[in-house]
């Protein structure tokens, strides 16, 4: 079977569990990725990709997603995005996939609707419309944005794989939920626990750096692009390699609310206070559930009172993260491959 495989291009998350699930795929099947940014860096050397324009988000300076910024920031490059599908369309036309697979790509979800190709959507942000999910009433507007993207991004799917940690009823129909998509990495991982806490921290967050100075705990700090000793923080450049080992070891973590690094950290048995995105609904939904099944806590701006309290609870976290049910990916692909056999014989 042929298979046309869309993978959001922004942040290393999509990308990760993609890998995951194209490289299982291409065992059996043949499978052409379409993607760009981060994810084309990640997957190109390794998968078929064919780089395409994407749908960008866009933050201010404090890190904070901006809706408006966002739609304008897209209006803004039409004409690029418009090369663009013309150029996934001429793909489709060429490669004749069987049936497309988006991870919160739109060019793909779009193109399989214009051609009238069966399309199956993988990803967490599907939790937010497809489910019965909280509602947080004090993030009404962001929460509206983030639903009225993800419909823009996927208008729709034949069928979606929605992946959680936490529990949910489905309020659609042909919507399935799935245990969080670990790397084979995490998956064969082993912990222990060392002195420090691993900080990782996206542009926009130097308050945080600022907090993390006044207290008497040992940081690893990601992020930053240097390496460097500051009093009680050393600083780390980027490594995939570097950073999971540090994750295995850490004593706890102090991060943003994305649901990749986040569920590593719960399958790894590591306590997380979580910094939401300001705005990025879905985070905040990831903060909530973390907070309210004990795996961890959460804050909009960390001080060294909340830092500390969190420090101090550990115990508690670690002991709820015992209970918290460890899976591998065998589950989704199953039912993927299910799902593609069914529309083989179809």
């Amino acid at each position: 079977m042929k298979i046309l495989y869309g993978v959001a291009g922004e942040g290393s998350g999509h990308s990760m569990r993609a890998r995951e699930i194209i490289a299982h795929l291409r065992k059996n099947h043949i499978v052409k990725v379409m993607t760009y940014d981060t994810a084309y860096r990640n997957l190109s050397p390794d998968f078929d990709c064919e780089k395409i324009e994407g749908l960008r988000l866009a933050y201010n300076k404090n890190n904070e997603l901006i809706f408006t910024k966002t739609v304008w920031r897209n209006i803004v490059k039409f004409k690029e995005l418009l090369y663009s599908f013309d150029k996934v369309k001429r793909i489709v036309n060429e490669f004749k996939p069987d049936i497309m697979i988006t991870d919160f790509e739109p060019m793909t979800a779009w193109a399989a609707r214009a051609k009238k190709i069966k399309l199956i959507s993988i990803d967490n942000q599907h939790r937010l419309t497809n489910a019965k999910i909280v509602e947080l009433s004090r993030f009404r507007f962001s929460a509206l944005s983030a639903r009225l993207i993800t419909r823009l991004f996927v208008p729709k799917a034949d069928v979606y794989f929605i992946t959680s940690f936490h529990a949910l009823k489905i309020k659609k129909p042909a919507s399935y939920i799935f245990p969080p998509i670990l790397r084979q990495e995490v998956l064969n991982a082993k912990t222990s626990e060392s002195d420090y806490i691993l900080v990782y921290l996206t542009a926009g967050f130097d308050s945080v750096v600022k907090v993390l100075k006044k207290t008497t705990a040992k940081f690893i700090v990601y992020g930053f692009d240097k390496d460097e000793v500051d009093a009680n923080i050393i600083y780390k450049k980027s490594s995939r390699e570097n950073f999971l080992s540090d994750l295995c070891a850490c004593r706890a973590v102090v991060a943003t609310a994305g649901f990749t690094l986040l569920t590593e950290c719960l399958h790894l048995g590591k306590p997380m206070l979580a910094i939401p995105v300001s705005k990025k609904y879905e985070q905040m939904i990831n903060a909530y559930y973390l907070s309210k099944l004990k795996y961890g806590s959460h804050c909009r701006r960390l001080s060294v009172k909340r830092l500390n309290k969190f420090l101090r609870s550990l115990d508690v976290y670690k002991e709820a993260l015992r209970r918290y049910e460890r899976k591998d990916n065998s589950e989704i692909i199953n039912a993927l491959e299910r799902t593609l056999n069914i529309e083989h014989c179809a």
